[in-house]
């Protein structure tokens, strides 16, 4: 058990005012005045019972918090409570009474006793009072703390199962694309190879980070593209709109080429009709848009789990989700960005 639980200080300035209120206010001092030696050893010996009182009710509910809780156990957490006024302050203050009468020479006043046993019970019932609210607001504090940290855990673990998945996914439409040239342009497919590597270090680097510089990000998504031109050619028209403090804005990593992704595999793309993308930055957000030339089969499924994948992503690290907007011939996805700076 814990001994010093950060009370003792409080504790030593309190109690002596109890060994010096309760006695005067119980009137067991009967007819004793400041000039009488008894009146001033008497300070002192109620001083001490205070701090015997208080000592042994601290010890007795500091005894039951260990094994029983207002939870799983309220009737012997009351039990034990009412232990220690019925069996502990009631008892002593009695026997307490019954010595400084026979000591002192006082009177024996049955109703002083009395007044005095209501008045310790009263005072241990308010003390117990303050220390069940100190310890419910400190467990309250320390289960909010346990469930932020968890929740903390929980969105760490998410956030690095959701990178996991774009990893693969990337690599493998890579490696599509690498086969193709191995087997049309070896030297093209050399080539390409440098390039990719060049583009995973950038993802490897990216892993164990949340936040990347938009203009960073910029500069991935422009070593794709130019790997998109190697097989399409100009089929891909990428056009870019970014005010000059685009510096100051970061995005969670590999985002706008998830979206370039997406719309290079669900829309038809030649170089005689290539396909427009734009990306524009408009107060904390950036919209990537792209005209829509659907293939004959639409994979949407496949485009789904991409964009959900990127919602939940955005929604761990930058309190917000993503918008989808599919109206007319344009589909665009809005991506809220962090402004550090």
């Amino acid at each position: 058990m814990k001994k010093d639980i950060g009370d003792i200080r409080i504790m030593r300035w309190i109690v002596p005012w109890f060994g010096v209120i309760i006695p005067n206010l119980a009137g067991l001092f009967g007819a004793l005045s400041w000039q009488d030696w008894q009146y001033w050893v008497g300070y002192a010996y109620f001083i001490a019972i205070a701090f015997a009182i208080w000592w042994g009710n601290r010890f007795i509910y500091l005894r039951q918090r260990d094994y029983y809780d207002w939870f799983s156990r309220p009737f012997m957490r009351i039990i034990t409570m009412l232990f220690g006024l019925l069996f502990y302050t009631a008892p002593l203050t009695a026997a307490m009474c019954a010595f400084w009468f026979w000591w002192s020479g006082v009177p024996v006043d049955n109703n002083v006793i009395v007044t005095t046993e209501l008045v310790n019970v009263i005072a241990v019932i308010f003390i117990t009072n303050i220390y069940e609210t100190t310890f419910l607001l400190k467990d309250w504090e320390d289960e909010r703390l346990r469930a932020a940290n968890l929740e903390k855990l929980k969105a760490t673990a998410e956030l690095e199962a959701l990178k996991n998945q774009v990893d693969p996914h990337f690599m493998f439409n890579s490696l599509n694309t690498l086969s193709h040239f191995i087997g049309e342009d070896p030297k093209k497919a050399r080539l390409f190879l440098e390039n990719l590597a060049d583009m995973y270090r950038y993802i490897l680097k990216s892993k164990d980070v949340e936040l990347v510089r938009l203009e960073e990000e910029r500069r991935f998504l422009q070593s794709y593209t130019d790997l998109l031109e190697m097989r399409f050619g100009a089929a891909l028209s990428l056009t870019w709109s970014l005010p000059p403090d685009s510096e100051e804005w970061f995005i969670p990593p590999i985002s706008l080429q998830i979206l370039v992704e997406n719309a290079v595999k669900h829309n038809e793309l030649s170089e005689k009709s290539p396909l427009p993308v734009h990306i524009s930055l408009e107060n904390g957000y950036v919209r990537v848009e792209n005209v829509k030339s659907a293939k004959p089969v639409f994979a949407q499924n496949s485009l789904a789990v991409g964009l959900k994948n990127l919602d939940e992503r955005f929604r761990l690290i930058t309190g917000k989700g993503i918008e989808v907007v599919d109206e007319g011939g344009v589909f665009a996805v809005v991506l809220p960005l962090v402004r550090i700076g």
